[in-house]
């Protein structure tokens, strides 16, 4: 291949008839994948856009540097044009004009997240302290200006759709603001979405990777975003006590959107210093008006300086339109606890 050509200026993924395979097209990107980052599969190669496109050696594999310290895709890669250059981009995709059959009675999907998922999502974390690239800016890029659509295609099946971290949603969501794909699109489901699917709760209040989200001291506490424990990743949540009782709110009232049924609750939580009294998240399902139709109380499992899980199988009633996030407990000045990766999902 030519030094000056990376792969093609678009890629169609046309006129393709797919029965019951386990997934549709997923078009992704990871933050951390790019030359001479050791988050790259293929540590010893760059881009043809930048030279040398072999990393020379002395090479340093500690995954917090980069390979080789006077490699330009270090030392010049917050700057155009190796900002751009130094990364393999998933960008100009179409998928259009297909016909995608899905049976989740044929396909295998027990256990399985993603199982009959269209997806433009992207991953990584925010751990290459020289890295220019964010995994919320490559969300951004790969979803909304890398010139990659679906449109035209036909869904037969109750398939779904997979945005940024791969939060699952229904087909009128897909195509609706911002996402705006599948324009000309049609399910056999109907324009009626059934539903968010996958985790109810945003990724950076579910795992605090890039922000705090829409945790809130609510009374008697004061939260932060923390680097000195987390279950999963490199950040979560803490609640310092001021004394008394205390309560933390997820600010989005009325809640999250969400519908009836069957729900599975699972949440991290873990003590800091001291421990609190008797800690509990609490769920308050909601309808369309904002009244509470039922509430759930979920014990949370802080007894010492391990993580422990909490879980629940709970049911949404009849009308539920959104559900609301609190945590409620009581403790003394000083006491601090921790929460990650917490999740409310259809199982």
């Amino acid at each position: 291949m030519a030094s000056a050509v990376s792969g093609a200026a678009k890629i169609r993924i046309y006129d393709n008839y797919f029965e019951n395979n386990f997934s549709g097209v997923s078009i992704y990107e990871n933050a951390n994948r790019f030359c001479n980052s050791n988050g790259n599969t293929s540590k010893g190669y760059c881009t043809p856009f930048v030279h040398p496109t072999l990393i020379p050696g002395p090479h340093d594999y500690d995954y917090v540097d980069p390979i080789n310290a006077s490699h330009p895709c270090y030392t010049q890669v917050s700057s155009e044009p190796y900002r751009t250059d130094c990364r393999w981009h998933s960008r100009n995709i179409e998928v259009t004009a297909n016909e995608f059959y899905f049976d989740p009675d044929v396909v295998p999907c027990a256990g399985a997240d993603y199982c009959g998922v269209q997806a433009l999502i992207a991953t990584g974390a925010d751990n290459l302290p020289w890295s220019p690239y964010t995994v919320a800016g490559i969300q951004d890029e790969v979803m909304f200006d890398a010139g990659n659509k679906f449109s035209g295609n036909h869904y037969y099946g109750p398939w779904k759709f997979a945005k940024r971290w791969g939060e699952r949603i229904g087909f009128a969501a897909w195509q609706a603001a911002p996402y705006l794909q599948d324009m000309g699109s049609t399910s056999d489901q109907g324009g009626s979405d059934p539903g968010p699917t996958g985790n109810l709760v945003d990724a950076d209040t579910a795992t605090l990777e890039n922000g705090i989200g829409l945790w809130n001291p609510w009374y008697g506490v004061a939260v932060s975003r923390s680097a000195e424990q987390a279950h999963g990743g490199s950040r979560s949540l803490r609640m310092d006590l001021e004394g008394g009782n205390w309560g933390v709110e997820v600010a989005n009232y009325p809640g999250y959107i969400a519908s009836p049924g069957p729900k599975a609750v699972n949440v991290w939580a873990r003590a800091g210093v001291g421990l609190p009294n008797n800690p509990r998240l609490v769920l308050e399902w909601r309808d369309d008006s904002g009244g509470v139709l039922q509430t759930d109380v979920v014990p949370l499992p802080v007894s010492g300086a391990v993580w422990q899980q909490a879980t629940a199988s709970v049911t949404a009633p009849a009308g539920t339109g959104t559900v609301l996030v609190t945590m409620v407990g009581s403790g003394s000045a000083g006491v601090s606890f921790y929460l990650d990766d917490l999740s409310i999902e259809t199982p």
